[in-house]
């Protein structure tokens, strides 16, 4: 410890770690733009390290340790946003934030971020020395100059700099606390009135459909664009094979992101402004945010008399668990522990693993001559992850990944078809939201789009069906469950569903909207802001978000 105090206290070799410091810290900096080729943007961020190393140094009283605090938190934000934009393909957003207690679900590359972060601080939080204009007046005013010139320039180009993002972050919070705060004042009664549905529009008549089976499999983050890539022969030929003995649902978007929004939306029909579990950190507080009067599929196929049940993948996660135990199912469940892979909040249980309890779930249902729905969310493709199973030379983990899904979802389908399911069972893929378009997605598919939306698979089986391709023409997935109640012939049941079934004509305005936080997209031609012309769509939903979760604390927050 002596010798590190020894150190801090050399002036010479004060200045040399500040020399160390200034230049590792570029090349953080410069190493993301190299890789990125965002050579003009890399200049804007040298010279927002510069400006910071100016101001700094200037010699001011008693400005020692304010500056080295106020350096090293503005250099930790600008190499930390910088890392993200590489690794993410944007700044930092609050979705990412408000992610972080998802982390595990960045699978095997949880340990290459903890890693950047920790060299991230260990390096921006290096001493310096300062006070280094001190006795250079005439150095000092050119800096001040140079310091006024560079601040001028960064106002008139406005590049999208690091702290720029930053701060335009702050903005989004302040920005949503105010939304979320109008929420709590608004008429929650009269609210749930205007949008209250006495039954469930139809629009299929299939009588053979009655009390059928149903089983939905929501693939993590799948956007269309994978099944679709001719540049990737054989990628996934199970789901293809899939799609063409099915009803295959054409330009069909998700409404809103990412996994708790996708998942509770599509059962509910509904928006959801937040994720549902902010701030909440117990079971207790789980189920308060949970409940409203927004009714779901599991509910409403409950009452006529169905089985429901939900396969969770996370059987450990402290958020996910209680949020799955809150959206009406009958049951929650992973399998045997023996079949569960990674420990602690990082257990899981692998696509192909997830897939063969789901199909010995429903044929167990199935010979008890029980009616059921069953659900699962399969993880594995989830940004971040790679697996196994390998595509080509397995060098891409985007397309092993993908591969993967398909491999375990050729296991299911093969029994699938071999057993009584195939006569009574309605099957149906999808995915719970796009995939998020991360460089590597986006390199990989040829993706640019930086919407955490675009057009997703939605693909109906049941017995004796033959393929159609239904092209919807920018609807999006809040049709699912009014789909599913449609084919089954549920139609008296109240509800507060934003979409309507896929086989009506009757589309709402809502099914071509999709909401992720507080940005909007309209979906109708080609995904898009939301326009102003619009703008009575955003606000009539921001109403309903304020009704489909309970965000008033309790006991514990």
């Amino acid at each position: 410890m002596s010798k590190i105090n020894q150190l801090v206290k050399n002036p010479k070799s004060l200045s040399l770690l500040t020399t160390i410091k200034v230049l590792l810290i570029s090349l953080l900096v410069v190493i993301p733009n190299i890789l990125n080729h965002t050579y003009s943007h890399l200049a804007a961020e040298l010279v927002e390290i510069a400006i910071i190393i100016l101001i700094t140094q200037l010699p001011i009283k008693f400005f020692k340790y304010p500056a080295y605090l106020l350096s090293s938190l503005l250099f930790l934000i600008i190499v930390a946003q910088e890392w993200v934009r590489l690794l993410s393909g944007t700044f930092t957003t609050k979705t990412m934030f408000e992610n972080i207690n998802n982390i595990h679900a960045l699978g095997p590359s949880l340990p290459k971020y903890v890693v950047l972060t920790v060299v991230a601080i260990l390096l921006t939080f290096l001493p310096m020395r300062f006070g280094l204009l001190k006795h250079h007046r005439l150095f000092t005013a050119g800096s001040i100059v140079g310091v006024l010139v560079a601040l001028t320039a960064i106002v008139m180009f406005k590049p999208n700099t690091a702290i720029k993002a930053s701060y335009a972050l702050m903005q989004d919070y302040q920005k949503d606390y105010a939304i979320e705060h109008a929420m709590k004042s608004e008429n929650h009664t009269k609210i749930l009135k205007a949008f209250e549905n006495k039954n469930i529009k139809s629009g299929i008549n299939k009588k053979n459909l009655d009390n059928m089976n149903v089983i939905v499999i929501f693939a993590e983050g799948t956007s269309r664009k994978v099944l679709e890539d001719d540049k990737y022969p054989d990628l996934m030929p199970a789901i293809n094979q899939f799609a063409s003995e099915s009803i295959d649902v054409r330009n069909y978007y998700n409404h809103t992101a990412p996994t708790y929004r996708g998942i509770r939306g599509q059962l509910y029909s509904s928006y959801q402004f937040n994720e549902g579990y902010e701030g909440a950190t117990t079971a207790k507080q789980m189920k308060q945010r949970l409940n409203t009067k927004l009714i779901g599929l599991p509910e409403i196929l409950n009452k006529n008399g169905y089985t429901t049940e939900m396969i969770n993948p996370e059987p450990k996660h402290k958020q996910f668990t209680p949020y799955l135990n809150n959206l009406g199912f009958d049951k929650v469940i992973s399998g045997d522990s023996s079949q569960w892979e990674g420990s602690g909040s990082g257990t899981f249980l692998s696509d192909k693993d997830n897939l063969n309890l789901l199909f010995n779930q429903a044929n167990s249902l199935n010979q008890k001559d029980k009616k059921f729905m069953l659900s699962t969310y399969t993880l594995q493709t989830h940004n971040g992850w790679d697996t196994d199973s390998q595509y080509g030379d397995g060098k891409n983990a985007v397309l092993n990944k993908f591969h993967n899904f398909d491999e375990a979802f050729s296991a299911f389908y093969k029994k699938f078809e071999n057993s009584d399911l195939k006569d009574n069972t309605i099957l149906i893929l999808t995915t719970d939201h796009a995939s998020y378009a991360s460089p590597e997605y986006a390199s990989t598919f040829d993706d640019k789009r930086t919407a955490f939306a675009s057009t997703v698979p939605l693909m109906i089986k049941y017995p004796n069906s033959k393929h159609q391709e239904i092209d919807v023409k920018g609807r999006n997935s809040l049709l699912l469950t009014p789909t599913i109640l449609d084919m089954l012939n549920i139609e008296d049941e109240k509800n507060y569903f934003m979409g309507t079934s896929l086989f009506t004509n009757d589309a709402t305005k809502y099914e071509y909207t999709t909401e992720i936080g507080s940005e909007f997209y309209d979906t109708t031609g080609i995904l898009k802001a939301l326009p102003a012309s619009k703008k009575s769509i955003k606000s009539e939903i921001l109403k309903y978000d304020s009704i489909s979760l309970n965000m008033t604390n309790v006991e514990g927050e």
